[in-house]
């Protein structure tokens, strides 16, 4: 790769991507994205979002011992649930998984697509053979949710996305009742994030604070322009953009 290709990124496409596409799938499916990632046992465990053939959206386990070469299940892991009262609230599917290990388990933050919008939500699982539901933990609308992989200030701590574009974070002390929200960062208007912005992975902490890894999408006219941006929160207090 030249010089000039390779300008100012400091991160670059692998070659043989995709990773994981159609046609690697034992059965036929209209769409494959989205995927949380986390390390079990030396193993990669990849949950992507793939839509059916009649319109909804499920997660499925793929795994992988070399993180580039993956499996993917043949049944998925999490369907939406059609039975009331959940069904509501899941009728249009569900899908954005992201794991983080936390308490010596593996949490997932998944988004449902229902009758009322958009919600969060939360289980837990040991063996990602299983996943126990834990409940909705968002109100109406709000995406890109995940954990930090550590309590701060002796709560754990949520990163979503509302309606308006912009990353909050907010606190509970038994994962059940949040609160206490705070705006992170916001859209910045004649920048690359200036039309919405949402958290990408889980926060790894490094000596600096957290490193964030978030998208930013500027519409074009050519349509919606979506990039990659890092930034650095305060350890104890992730509402603090530091760099």
């Amino acid at each position: 790769m030249s010089d000039k290709a390779i300008g100012r990124d400091i991160v670059h496409r692998w070659e043989g991507n995709p990773l994981i596409s159609i046609e690697d799938l034992s059965f036929r499916c209209s769409d494959i994205h989205n995927a949380g990632v986390a390390c079990m046992d030396g193993q990669m465990i990849m949950l992507i979002t793939i839509e059916a053939l009649q319109g909804f959206t499920q997660i499925y386990r793929a795994h992988s011992d070399d993180g580039i070469n993956f499996s993917v299940d043949p049944s998925p892991l999490i369907v939406p649930q059609n039975d009331s009262p959940r069904g509501v609230y899941e009728s249009g599917g569900i899908r954005d998984a992201r794991i983080t290990p936390l308490d010596g388990t593996y949490y997932i933050i998944y988004l449902a697509d229902g009758d009322y919008g958009m919600r969060l939500v939360l289980g837990r699982t040991d063996d990602f053979r299983k996943v126990e539901f834990i409940g909705y933990i968002s109100q109406p609308d709000v995406k890109n949710g995940m954990l930090f992989p550590r309590k701060i200030n002796g709560r754990y701590a949520l990163l979503k996305r509302p309606v308006g574009g912009a990353i909050w974070v907010s606190y509970s002390d038994d994962l059940t009742f949040w609160g206490d929200e705070q705006v992170v960062m916001t859209p910045r208007g004649g920048h690359w994030d200036s039309s919405r912005i949402g958290a990408s992975a889980v926060p790894i902490e490094v000596e600096q604070g957290w490193l964030l890894i978030y998208y930013g999408v500027k519409q074009t006219q050519g349509g919606p322009l979506v990039r990659m941006g890092a930034a650095v929160l305060d350890k104890e207090d992730p509402s603090k953009v530091l760099a």
